[in-house]
């Protein structure tokens, strides 16, 4: 199974009844050079849904076991457009996260899917 189907699959199992799944992705918490933050090792997994933005909580090495909500984003909210050479640095709400270029399409997805 793929990352990103593992992510599908996983996401999807923690959203409520009749919330449909537009996009998932992983996003690194600091910047990959900095390799683990200062102040923890977690990173998220990104999931746009019909109804919202929803970023999980992560382990630090294995992206595809989602811990938690940590927190939520309006469905209108921007994620891109990514930019860089490997890296795009994205705002989430007043996070920043790091998504590789393997995941931009998805990124790209979830801002073409808002309303």
């Amino acid at each position: 199974m793929t990352l990103e189907s593992n992510l599908r699959a996983v996401v999807t199992a923690q959203l409520s009844p009749g919330e449909e799944l537009q996009a998932a992705f992983p996003a690194l918490r600091s910047a990959p050079w900095k390799l683990f933050g200062v102040d923890g090792g977690y990173n998220y997994v990104v999931a746009a849904t019909n109804r919202r933005i929803v970023v999980f909580q992560t382990t630090a090495v294995k992206l595809s076991t989602v811990r938690t909500v940590l927190f939520e984003l309006p469905r209108g909210y921007r994620l891109g457009p990514p930019e860089g050479r490997l890296y795009a640095r994205l705002r989430l709400g007043e996070r920043d996260a790091w998504v590789h270029r393997r995941f931009w399409d998805q990124v790209l997805a979830a801002d073409a899917t808002a309303p």
